[in-house]
């Protein structure tokens, strides 16, 4: 047998070199293939656990105003202080709203707010008696005065100090400057 590797050394030789040649070839033709697929393990990583709002989400928030009953949508565009909430945190975030959906490619959720809605203004006197109008601000949900007149309660009669006490709603400025103008008169 020793005679035997003796005499074809040299084909044994190039036979395990070129056995190794066809082995590297082999990898080096399939690792780019390899490379432009995606494992499966990759693949799942948006299905793994609970979904949670990602910077491509869309978040739609649907706004209930009670007091004019009007609903008004819109897609939020800053979600940055939402990402990576899961349905559990943006429920504690938004204790009084009601989510509708919750996926990783959009997230639905609907408030109801006391008072009226952006497109409505209100006509409305403070402890002290200056006049202001007031208007629901969109991102804080909370009414805030826009504008503070220089008329007080003392310039009006009593049912109508009774109302602006209360607030009057408008739809415009140029129906509150109506409204105080035949007021005056």
């Amino acid at each position: 047998m020793l005679e035997f590797l003796r005499e074809n050394r040299r084909i044994l030789v190039c036979t395990a070199l070129a056995l190794c040649a066809g082995v590297l070839l082999g990898l080096a033709l399939r690792l780019p293939a390899a490379a432009a697929e995606p494992s499966p393990e990759a693949e799942q990583v948006g299905s793994i656990g609970e979904a949670s709002i990602l910077p491509t989400t869309a978040v739609e928030r649907q706004v209930c105003y009670l007091a004019c009953h009007h609903t008004v949508e819109q897609v939020m565009g800053d979600t940055s202080p939402l990402i990576g909430m899961t349905r559990q945190e943006l429920a504690a975030a938004y204790p009084d709203a009601a989510i509708t959906s919750f996926t990783a490619e959009r997230v639905r959720f609907v408030l109801s707010v006391d008072g009226y809605c952006p497109a409505h203004l209100l006509l409305r006197a403070d402890a002290q008696g200056a006049l202001a109008v007031w208007r629901m601000q969109e991102d804080a949900l909370e009414m805030q005065p826009v504008l503070t007149l220089a008329a007080t309660l003392d310039a009006f009669d009593g049912e109508t100090a009774a109302a602006l006490s209360e607030g009057v709603l408008f739809d415009s400025m140029d129906e509150i400057n109506a409204y105080l103008e035949s007021m005056e008169s």
